[in-house]
């Protein structure tokens, strides 16, 4: 017996789509709060990043359950080339495109001008950024996700009976906390692949997962409070025992157990609109690309500088206000691009 794709369209799903809107701002956040290497130096800066990295590491969880949650919940009717025609353009052109024209802003443009450019070095530069999605910090994620979108299809294929047992493996093996950072790595999808399949078993029957998680609440809100202290604790120390990264494993507990409590939260805004949200949820993969262009590192220094001579005193708050300032200025961006590339803008910017 297979377990096929949804028998029939399943209804739009308000607080899902408002989710996805919660999740960008983590990963903005988690890329934005952290203080300039000019101020690294300094306690107060340490204490920002270190409540940034209690806070908002391992968001990508929240981004790959998502993503696998979706994969299963809108494979009505799946049709194979239209998937793979969907993901090649509006996920792989835009970030080719967008890696190209960062290697060429960091240098290669300058080069162009002047005809100095040394082609064969760029393009060599052009292809290991693509395949290792080193030119921005958080594109290594494409890289990432491409080959679990290739394999996708099949997982419609697993029969439905192994699903059970497939997702408690799942949530058990990202507990040997083998992330390896940015680093495209067997423990780097040892660690995310597990979340993308729990995300499809999710979809299966979200009715009975979220009564699931419903009666686990109490639970899930103490792994949440108990892995977050002990990260505290850590105060920023790593523990590792040779592959296997005890902060990592912490982490995904959080992450996880947030991620979990976060939908039932959402679950109460189904018949709520919030503009605000939608944009953000609207345009989540286009501020996914442009969020630490929008940034700019001369400007964060500035109001770094600023806060430092006129208000010391609150640095931390502050720089959590500019991070937040980035995420509405790329959003307004966002909206902006969408207006004046128009049809275009899926192919560019990813919406």
């Amino acid at each position: 017996m297979s377990n096929p794709s949804p028998a029939v369209k399943p209804p739009f799903l308000r607080h899902i789509h408002y989710f996805r809107g919660f999740v960008i701002l983590n990963i903005v956040l988690v890329h934005t709060w952290v203080a300039p290497r000019e101020f690294s130096d300094r306690d107060d800066a340490r204490l920002i990043n270190l409540i940034a990295a209690i806070a908002f590491h391992d968001s990508t969880i929240y981004f790959v359950f998502i993503s696998g949650f979706l994969f299963y919940y809108l494979s009505h009717r799946f049709d194979l080339l239209r998937y793979y025609k969907t993901k090649l353009v509006f996920v792989v052109s835009p970030y080719i495109l967008m890696t190209t024209l960062v290697l060429l802003a960091r240098g290669g443009l300058s080069g162009l001008v002047t005809e100095r450019i040394e082609l064969e070095a760029f393009v060599g530069d052009w292809i290991y950024a693509l395949f290792h999605g080193t030119a921005q910090v958080q594109y290594w994620y494409i890289p990432f996700i491409v080959p679990v979108f290739l394999v996708s299809p099949l997982l419609l294929r697993i029969p439905q009976r192994a699903w059970p047992t497939l997702a408690v493996i799942a949530a058990l093996v990202p507990l040997l906390g083998t992330r390896t950072g940015s680093t495209l790595s067997l423990g780097l999808y040892l660690y995310l692949f597990p979340v993308y399949l729990i995300g499809i078993y999710a979809a299966m029957d979200y009715q009975a997962f979220s009564t699931l998680i419903k009666r686990r609440l109490v639970l899930l809100v103490a792994l949440a409070v108990l892995s977050t202290g002990v990260l505290a604790l850590f105060a920023g120390r790593v523990y590792l025992w040779g592959p296997f990264n005890l902060n990592e494993s912490l982490f995904y507990v959080q992450v996880l157990a947030i991620c979990f409590i976060a939908l039932v939260l959402f679950q109460r805004l189904e018949g709520w609109k919030s503009p605000l949200l939608d944009a953000f949820a609207t345009y989540s993969f286009s501020i996914f690309f442009l969020h630490l262009l929008v940034e700019l590192g001369p400007v964060k220094l500035l109001w770094y500088e600023l806060v430092d001579q006129l208000a010391p005193g609150l640095m931390l708050p502050l720089s959590l206000l500019f991070a937040i300032g980035v995420a509405f200025a790329t959003l307004g961006v966002c909206i902006l691009a969408k207006r004046l590339l128009g049809q275009y803008s899926r192919w560019i910017i990813g919406t």
